[in-house]
């Protein structure tokens, strides 16, 4: 067999393949011996009957047979020897003729989707800046709020409605003349009078009790949250019930209950280091984006188109189950740049671990695997059942893989920290045990 590899994209190879005479013959042998087994021809048991008459009968099938096997067999023979990094099956471009008493070369034309040769560079001082995010004492104050909020208790009262009192009942909507509107009725709603959305209802509203029926009006409102000139929409609503929020008090028991703790400046400090946590977490995951980002800049290439409709076809079969609404194209659409880009990362981490010798020994790959396991103590067993699988350890130690070399990066790169006002948003993860 002979063998010529031509590069027609970075990605894409063309094979062309010439098998020699004598090399044919022995897969017109097998397939002959394989149809002698399997064929039925009158007049012969099952697997006796004379080759000549098989060969007379079934020739075009047997033919077809043999250069698909000659196909099969010396283009994959032809990506071994040349090392070829396929990623997809090859394509079929052309093919010569074939008989069954082949004198000549056979040649076919194959093309095939690789991996591109790449060669990083400048990812040794890497520039980029990391975010530093301060905790303030109002993040703090707005997370204790929150806790607050969460606790209170809503205490039933008789005098009747107040802003800041929490209204349920049962809201009907009204026509232009006062009358329901069949099929737009909403059971046990509860908002609080003098908040969005029903601040319009406010002067409606004041001073009504359990068991009492209110009309109220609410006005549309624009994008920026002020009255709109549409005309307002009326309601009626049958009141269950009118309570009053009581919040929990800021004082040390409330550390207690809250927290396990003995003091509120206790409980500060918790938030607080929680918080600082969060924003190192944010902090880190945009700084490694960065790097990457730049690493792909300074070695853009293309990504097989085959990789790419893998990864989105994957995405989508697992999308699809929780979301038959959902539009294949669409979504494809949506998620492509992002997939790509994760595939062009993938593919130059890898290329950078291997140019640093960077890898993974068993020992680390198990302190890891023990690590997780001791981290859940009621379900260390089934982890380590799990991790069993040679699929599960493989999946691992490529993801610290990536990250010991992303650490390397970090450790040879010119990473600046810059401080920035921390941003009104708070932390949603407020206590941890």
């Amino acid at each position: 067999m002979k063998a010529e590899i031509k590069e027609i994209e970075s990605w894409k190879r063309r094979v062309d393949v010439e098998v020699d005479a004598e090399e044919i013959s022995p897969f017109v042998k097998e397939t002959l011996a394989d149809y002698q087994k399997k064929v039925q021809i009158d007049g012969f048991r099952k697997g006796k009957a004379p080759l000549h008459l098989i060969r007379k009968q079934f020739g075009p099938a047997i033919v077809e047979d043999v250069a698909e096997r000659l196909v099969e067999a010396f283009f994959a023979q032809a990506v071994t020897d040349h090392k070829l990094p396929v990623v997809a099956p090859g394509v079929i471009q052309k093919q010569s003729s074939i008989s069954l008493d082949q004198a000549e070369p056979f040649h076919f034309t194959a093309e095939v989707e690789v991996e591109p040769e790449i060669s990083v560079r400048h990812y040794q001082g890497i520039k980029a800046e990391k975010e530093i995010h301060p905790v303030e004492e109002e993040q703090v104050d707005h997370v204790i709020e929150m806790i607050r909020e969460q606790r209170a208790e809503f205490e039933p009262v008789e005098s009747g409605a107040e802003i800041g009192f929490f209204i349920e009942g049962d809201v009907q909507v009204l026509d232009r003349t006062g009358l329901p509107v069949i099929g737009q009725k909403w059971t046990d709603r509860i908002f609080e009078l003098g908040k969005p959305p029903l601040e319009d209802a406010t002067e409606d509203l004041l001073g009504v009790k359990a068991g009492e029926e209110r009309r109220f009006h609410v006005r549309p409102r624009d994008a920026d949250g002020s009255p709109a000139e549409d005309e307002a929409q009326h309601y009626l609503i049958h009141v269950h019930a009118v309570k009053k929020k009581n919040l929990p008090g800021l004082d040390d028991d409330f550390a207690k209950k809250i927290g396990q703790l003995d003091t509120l400046d206790e409980l500060r400090t918790r938030i607080r280091n929680n918080i600082a946590a969060e924003h190192e977490e944010a902090s880190e995951a945009q700084l490694r984006r960065r790097i990457a980002d730049e690493i792909i800049r300074k070695n853009d290439f293309e990504v097989p188109p085959a990789m790419i409709r893998r990864a989105l076809d994957s995405m989508w079969e697992s999308y699809r189950d929780e979301h038959p609404e959902a539009e294949e194209e669409a979504y494809k659409s949506h998620f492509r740049p992002e997939v790509v880009r994760s595939l062009k990362w993938e593919m130059l981490w890898n290329r950078i671990a291997e140019t640093e010798s960077i890898t993974i020994t068993e020992e680390a790959l198990q302190e890891e695997i023990d690590r997780t396991a001791s981290a859940s103590p009621k379900e260390e067993r089934k982890i380590r059942a799990l991790f069993k699988e040679e699929w599960r350890r493989r999946r691992l130690r490529g993801q610290l893989l990536e990250e010991a070399t992303m650490q390397f990066i970090k450790a040879h790169g010119k990473i600046k920290e810059v401080t920035v006002k921390p941003a009104k948003k708070n932390a949603s993860k407020i206590i941890r045990p």
